[in-house]
């Protein structure tokens, strides 16, 4: 067997005192080992008691409801921690999920002996954005404008690759101000709008639909989403497409419409007998000022006095 030369010695005895150091740092560090317990149990909460590890007064933080058992987090790593105060402590943690990894910070604080989270990074789910613009960032990844409800956000995808296609409406979920999960929202077509109301719409096909919320309409202006500040369908309007989140919890609407399809000058007119007992009138007496046109949407006739 030969001998070891001596910066060959040297090499591996820095490799063991690096080593100790970081085995060192794990025990000795119980701020950071409480953290790291809990990341790494992030996707199966039934491995730890939260109370050890959260305290109680943000136990329905965001982070919590988005990321606990969501299996979004696929990594992490705890790269420093920064001493606020006295049994205070900021760590900085790198999360990684499908779509990149981002730096973010949590707040530790040291009581009754064992230390708890204090802060979690600032969570956002937004289930109904609209994608308007992007714009590669050398260093930070990809920025994307966003219209929600008719307000401009700005956050960035970690990824270099511009995988959001511009003006498909998405649901979100952004920490700080990165974008860590998305998906397209679901299409569904209309044929032509009867009846609506903050509360339902009423298509021509596909019946009698009921709203948890307000739709965010868009008109399309060549090709383009512009975000249309009236709440309701325009009645008659042909060809619209609704778009909804699959994630459980949303219930937020987006609407698209073609302004070369919205009818103008049209009214629909549902009459009933003054007893409201029947939908067949035997005789209807109807007068304008001017031409009047009668549509018979049923069987798409129509008639001009």
């Amino acid at each position: 067997m030969g001998r070891f030369k001596k910066p060959q010695i040297y090499y591996i005895l820095a490799i063991i005192l690096i080593s100790i150091i970081i085995l060192l740092f794990t025990i000795k560090n119980p701020v950071s080992r409480s953290l790291d317990v809990f990341l790494n149990s992030i996707n199966d909460s039934s491995e730890i008691f939260i109370d050890d590890y959260v305290i109680p007064e943000i136990q329905d933080d965001p982070f919590i409801d988005v990321f606990m058992d969501g299996n979004i987090i696929i990594n992490h790593k705890i790269l420093k921690s920064q001493k606020v105060r006295d049994n205070s402590t900021r760590i900085k943690t790198t999360l990684t999920t499908e779509h990149g990894s981002v730096d973010v910070w949590f707040a530790l604080s040291k009581i009754s002996d064992r230390w708890l989270i204090t802060q979690f990074p600032k969570t956002t789910y937004i289930d109904n954005a609209v994608p308007l613009s992007a714009e590669a960032k050398d260093s930070i990844g990809v920025e994307y404008k966003m219209d929600v409800d008719g307000t401009h956000l700005y956050c960035i995808s970690p990824s270099h690759i511009n995988s959001i296609s511009l003006g498909v409406p998405v649901s979100l979920i952004i920490v700080e101000d990165y974008i860590v999960l998305y998906q397209p929202m679901t299409p569904i077509s209309l044929h032509r709008v009867m009846s609506s109301s903050e509360h339902h719409i009423e298509d021509f096909e596909l019946g009698y639909i009921s709203l948890e919320s307000p739709i965010a309409i868009y008109k399309l202006l060549n090709n383009t989403p512009v975000y249309y500040e009236n709440r309701i369908l325009p009645i008659g309007s042909q060809d619209v497409t609704l778009y909804h989140s699959s994630w459980p919890k949303s219930k937020n609407l987006i609407a698209y419409v073609d302004p070369s399809k919205t009818p103008k000058n049209i009214i629909r007119v549902a009459i009933n007998d003054s007893q409201f007992q029947s939908l067949i009138h035997q005789e209807i007496k109807l007068s304008s000022t001017q031409v009047l046109t009668i549509t018979n949407v049923i069987d798409d006739i129509d008639y001009t006095i």
